[in-house]
């Protein structure tokens, strides 16, 4: 990662997919039952993340080089060159 005749990866730019209502493959919405004290029940909706394809358009963030130590720079050499 810190060599000079290799290439770095230094930006990534990723695009927001507009999905319709009910067809995001990205999350899935999960519809769970709570009841309080006095037997009332009311219906909590969550968004959870499952795995899809369409995460490869969120680029994770990329560290700077100058503010991390050896170990960590080591680590994601190694993460770099099993994922190419």
């Amino acid at each position: 990662l810190l060599i000079d005749d290799e290439p770095i990866l230094k930006n990534v730019v990723g695009c927001d997919i507009d999905w319709k209502d009910d067809m995001c493959l990205t999350y899935r919405t999960v519809c769970k039952k709570q009841r309080n004290k006095k037997g009332q029940i009311r219906h909590v909706k969550k968004k959870e993340k499952q795995e899809s394809f369409f995460h490869f358009f969120c680029p994770p963030t990329i560290p700077n080089v100058a503010d991390m130590d050896e170990e960590e720079a080591d680590a994601i050499e190694e993460a770099f060159d099993h994922d190419y």
